[in-house]
């Protein structure tokens, strides 16, 4: 019988855990404002980890801002691509005025 309470409990663990993770991504935003509220509270910088979207975007903007080459071959690319693929109701990119700050 001690096995089926242990196995039990595991789950009960499990479920606590899911519903936990579940509730903070349901409510990030305001997960990470309590977080920075309690922080301040306790007197600490509080600062959230970047997420895996903001990471890669600062990763692309160090990279573009360290091969300036880079990025105007990758806006030529992308122009080039929706020129091709004009989205419906809007104009295609080449009907666009470019500016020269690319």
């Amino acid at each position: 019988m001690p096995s089926k309470d242990k196995d039990r409990d595991t789950k009960v663990r499990q479920a606590y855990h899911e519903a936990t993770n579940r509730l903070r991504r349901e409510y990030r935003d305001r997960f990470k404002a309590l977080q920075a509220e309690v922080a301040a509270e306790l007197g600490i910088d509080y600062k959230p980890r970047p997420t895996k979207e903001e990471r890669a975007e600062a990763d692309l903007k160090k990279l573009l801002d360290e091969n300036p080459g880079l990025r105007s071959s990758l806006v030529d690319e992308l122009r080039q691509q929706m020129a091709e693929q004009p989205v419906e109701g809007k104009p295609a990119v080449a009907e666009v005025p470019q500016s020269d700050t690319a």
